[in-house]
């Protein structure tokens, strides 16, 4: 999907069907440093209830940072080691990628996600 595709899909968008989630990552005990990123953490996607205002404000956002990133016109690269002086966008397949972070983002928000009122909720769930 390109960044304009996004953008189209955002703008046809209902606001009042903007949902927000937090997704936090715990370290798995024992798991060397090198192990895939699916196994060395354990994740958890949380939905979390917001107003109106909030709900437009980030629907806003999303499509201004959208459009500034298309405005832009940033050059696409296959990543690769990231120097610091770097002024590309690097992006990541969503395809055939078996067990990716983005496959369990899509099937964790697609299932019955938990919702939470507050971020305790979310940090008691945790420890």
């Amino acid at each position: 999907m390109t960044i304009n595709e996004l953008l189209e899909k955002v703008s046809a968008t209902n606001v009042e069907d903007s949902k927000l989630y937090f997704i936090t990552r715990i370290l798995r005990e024992g798991i060397r440093k090198n192990a895939k990123m699916m196994d060395k953490f354990i994740f958890k996607v949380y939905q979390v209830d917001i107003d109106d205002e909030i709900r437009q404000y980030l629907y806003n956002c999303s499509k201004e940072q959208l459009e500034y990133v298309i405005r832009k016109e940033f050059e696409m690269i296959d990543y690769d080691v990231i120097s610091d002086d770097t002024e590309h966008l690097f992006t990541y397949s969503m395809k055939n990628k078996a067990m990716s972070f983005v496959d369990f983002v899509l099937n964790k928000l697609n299932s019955n996600t938990p919702k939470v009122m507050g971020i305790d909720e979310i940090i008691s769930d945790v420890e």
